[in-house]
């Protein structure tokens, strides 16, 4: 085998099954205990699922589209923005914050009916009625309110029906007219008459109570009614308990979730939630084009005026002169200058935009002015891309901190910093499109002034007319082309759609508490840990052996044999019952006995033990009986000369003894007594000697010892308990088998390991250890097993090293009795 291998595998198995049997065993034998607290489990978790205030969650499933982009590339995009992509997965990141930011949830809110919000209230929590409401309160929204103040409904002793508030600390009152807070009160206590439909008006309050469809009378009597004004503001914490996430991982499909204690309204607010949401988005994507529209028209309106007055000049001009359009030279001329003319005003219209487009970037908080560069014919796909994007960026950061909110979501303070990079980028651009116009309005000026030059050679009439019908054409050319880009900007805006599309509408997706199962679960399982947890806390205190597995912890002595507890009605139980199971443990312990001391014919047997109450006189009796039945002259000595007990386990009474032999007194004849069974004589110890371990250290001891091993073949010698006294000590040497007595439940391991080691400290021979007083009816760690005992010894001085008074000793023992009865 290999060194490594400390322990047989076998054993370490036996070991771990020994271990789970003594804990099955221990926690079936306090099996009330599981049981009392088992059922206070259930009782507890049926009070608190009862009395739970249920708390739901409801879910909306929503297709969320690709983002469309524009013209300029992600690959430019990349280049020009150092990475600011807006892949699908950040257009979920965007939405997923921008669904909760409070303007988002202000706006759901303003469109609902919130304000009042109707209560019963129960034994343990309340209940919140919505959209069946128990009665309706029809406030006065110009006049202030008292904001989350519970308002009752009660009646009086006599009858009467009246609504009072009772409110400690400070009161917020609020104008829902005008949706603002207009100061403070610093308590509130309140009462007035109910009367249905009937005006309840104060300094701080103004409202009406109408029926619905039970009677206020019968209504108050059924139970405790009240209702609280609260206004959108503080209830927007109270619906930020929103979340999205993907139905499955790759899919554009999203589960919406809001979690609340009032199942209905939480439908309500989610579907109107969703509702803002997708118009906010749609919103925002026609922002543009509505901008767009806008701009175009207030130039077409200018131009509308315009064109007017010139064609009206042109048509007067004809006809007075009777002239008609110059052919040939005259017509060419015109056509360069009109021309020109045209591509003029459509750079100052251009250049108008880039002015303007530069106040609304100056102004951050004019988000909703950008306009498209495509509306004045300013093709350029890298500006209108960036313009799309800063749109969009500014819309999120508005909704985000629209209503004072803080800019500390790590994903807001990201789009500031997109914000100032896209400025930058746009104020390159901007100017060096302003470089552009301006160099070619120049050139064009240039041109112009060439051609009218050549124009003033002709004839005045003729110049006169073709400047007007110049001045015509030109501003005809230029409405006609900006009614074509109107039209282009409402067909963009009427094409566009929502990125947003509710698939399923909210309904309930399950009740978050309380979860029957799991309660009844949590607090059986609780309950039945606290038993568990006594039971784990009495075996790390207990001090006592209880078994076995306690005595091989602290030494390597063996266990020879395990007496069961005697239940029988006599001490000598070898000899009045000679079949019983406690007697067959004695016959085994016989039998080790022949192997430990190799078969010697003729044995001194000797027995000690920890403490006075552990049964090692009556070992030694039954041991010495079992031993006499099997035809072997056997001789039991008492040799406990300071606190005798053999004569109370034979039933005998003693005279002289041991005691009287050692001083010389009497003869070994005259102090051995014959006992009723066959085979077995006594040696009692005779009187309480002053020095009992003088004696027993003495020649006289040897002499006995030597005669006795003549005469018996079993001498069985009861001694003193090791560690207090030497007695025991001085004995050893002349046992062949020397046995340690342990009892079950009453012998304290640490003395044990200290006399133990104690003894095994003088070589002694063949030392075993007998287990005593195993209850095979009791197997777990029980207290009740009826043995008084002590764990003082009884040494008093008084006498020299004798015992104490027999009447305290006595008094000891039944103190002793009385406490292990309690336990």
């Amino acid at each position: 085998m290999s060194e490594n291998i400390s322990e047989n595998p076998v054993s370490v198995r036996k070991q771990d099954r020994n271990e789970l049997q003594k804990w099955l065993f221990l926690f079936l034998s306090h099996w009330p205990l599981f049981v009392l607290f088992g059922i206070l489990g259930l009782v507890a978790s049926f009070f608190i699922d009862r009395y739970t205030v249920p708390v739901y969650q409801v879910r909306s499933t929503v297709l969320l589209k690709k983002t469309v982009r524009s013209a300029i590339t992600l690959g430019e995009q990349a280049s020009m923005l150092g990475g600011i992509t807006s892949t699908d997965y950040e257009n979920f990141n965007n939405q997923k914050i921008l669904i909760r930011t409070p303007s988002q949830i202000m706006k759901a809110l303003n469109a609902l009916d919130f304000n009042i919000c109707y209560y019963s209230r129960g034994r343990f929590n309340d209940f919140e009625f919505y959209p069946e409401l128990p009665f309706k309160v029809l406030m006065d929204s110009a006049h202030v309110q008292p904001l989350d103040v519970e308002i009752h409904l009660s009646r009086k002793s006599d009858g009467t029906l009246y609504v009072h508030a009772d409110a400690e600390g400070e009161v917020s009152l609020y104008n829902f007219k005008v949706r603002s807070y207009t100061g403070t009160l610093p308590g509130l206590q309140f009462e007035a008459p109910l009367v249905a439909d009937s005006l309840i008006k104060t300094d701080f309050m103004a409202f009406r109570i109408v029926p619905t469809n039970t009677p206020l009378n019968d209504l108050v009597t059924a139970g405790d009614y009240f209702f609280r004004f609260r206004s959108n503001q503080d209830m927007i914490g109270e619906y930020s308990n929103i979340n999205m996430d993907y139905v499955t991982s790759g899919s554009s499909i999203v589960n919406i979730t809001l979690t609340g204690t009032c199942l209905n309204k939480m439908n309500v607010f989610l579907a109107k939630l969703m509702e803002t949401w997708t118009a906010t988005g749609l919103e925002r994507k026609n922002q543009i084009a509505s901008n767009t529209v806008a701009f175009i028209n207030r130039h077409l309106l200018a131009l509308k005026d315009s064109l007017s007055l010139s064609g009206n000049k042109l048509q007067r001009f004809k006809l007075a002169n009777n002239m008609l359009l110059p052919e040939g030279i005259l017509e060419a001329q015109y056509s360069k200058i009109q021309e020109l003319d045209a591509r003029q005003a459509q750079l100052e219209t251009q250049r108008s935009y880039v002015t303007e487009l530069k106040k609304y970037l100056a102004n951050r908080a004019d988000y909703d002015k950008l306009i498209a560069p495509s509306s004045v014919g300013i093709e350029s796909p890298t500006l209108s891309g960036y313009i799309d994007q800063l749109s969009a960026i500014r819309q999120s950061l508005y909704q985000s901190v629209g209503l004072g909110g803080k800019m500390t979501n790590p994903y807001l303070v990201k789009l500031q910093k997109e914000e100032s990079t896209l400025l930058a980028l746009i104020y390159e651009n901007i100017s060096s499109i302003e470089n552009n116009l301006q160099f070619t309005l120049e050139m064009i000026s240039g041109q112009r002034r060439d051609l009218i030059r050549e124009q003033s050679r002709m004839p005045a009439m003729e110049q006169q007319l073709i400047n007007i019908q110049r001045n015509f054409d030109m501003t005809d050319e230029l409405y006609t082309s900006l009614l074509e880009k109107s039209l282009e900007a409402q067909i963009q805006k009427a094409s566009n759609v929502s990125d947003s599309e509710i698939i399923e509408s909210p309904s309930l997706d399950y009740v978050i508490a309380p979860q029957t199962r799991r309660i009844f679960m949590k607090w059986t399982l609780i309950a039945l840990l606290i038993p568990i947890g006594v039971v784990v806390l009495k075996d790390f205190l207990n001090v006592k052996v209880i078994n076995n597995d306690d005595v091989k912890k602290i030494t390597d002595v063996s266990i020879i044999g395990t007496i069961l507890e005697n239940d029988r009605d006599a001490l000598m139980v070898t000899q009045a019952h000679p079949n019983a199971p406690i007697s067959e443990a004695f016959r085994a312990l016989r039998t080790r006995l022949d192997f430990l001391s190799r078969g010697k014919e003729k044995q001194v047997v000797l027995f000690t033990s920890t403490a006075s109450g552990e049964g090692k006189s009556f070992c030694a009796a039954n041991l010495a009986g079992i031993c006499a039945m099997n035809g072997k002259k056997t001789v039991l000595l008492g040799m406990d000369l300071r606190k005798p007990k053999l004569n109370e386990v034979l039933g005998m009474s003693q005279s002289a003894g041991i005691s009287n032999y050692l001083i010389g007194k009497k003869s070994l004849d005259e102090v051995i007594t014959p006992t009723q069974f066959a085979n077995l004589d006594c040696l009692f110890s005779g009187p309480i000697p002053p020095n009992p371990a003088e004696l027993i250290d003495s020649d006289k001891t040897r002499e006995m010892f030597d005669e006795l091993k003549k005469r018996y073949d079993y001498i069985i010698v009861d001694t003193s308990p090791v560690g207090l006294v030497s007695d025991a000590m001085l004995l050893m040497p002349y046992a062949d088998v020397n046995l340690y007595v342990v009892r079950h439940r009453v012998t304290i391991k640490q003395l044990l390991e200290h006399n133990i080691e104690l003894v095994q400290k003088l070589n002694t021979r063949n030392l075993g250890i007998v287990m005593n007083g195993l209850n095979i009816r009791k197997r777990g760690y029980g207290y009740g097993y009826g043995y008084g005992y002590g764990y003082g010894y009884g040494y008093g001085y008084g006498y020299g090293y004798g015992y104490g008074d027999n009447a305290d000793m006595k008094k000891g023992r039944r103190r002793s009795s009385k406490s292990s009865k309690k336990a």
